[in-house]
């Protein structure tokens, strides 16, 4: 498996979730999203939800692997 998978390419009008692995870094994971699954904005991808998100927004662990993250990205 890719170390960034995009598992929802768009949920409503700015969101997206992708399945990455735990080191994968917020850079590394905008890159993957903005070539893999433009959003058309001008801005394109441009924030990973973390910790300070709202609590249906943080980072959850993958259900089929614990070394994964399903992590929301903003455009």
């Amino acid at each position: 498996m890719d170390k960034i998978v995009i598992i929802h390419p768009a949920i409503g009008f700015c969101f997206s979730r992708v399945c990455a692995e735990k080191n994968a870094t917020d850079q590394e994971i905008l890159e993957i999203c903005n070539a893999r699954n433009p959003s058309g904005t001008q801005g394109g991808w441009s924030q990973v939800l973390r910790d300070d998100a709202p609590v249906h927004q943080r980072p959850m662990p993958c259900d089929d692997d614990s070394e994964r993250l399903h992590c929301m990205v903003v455009c």
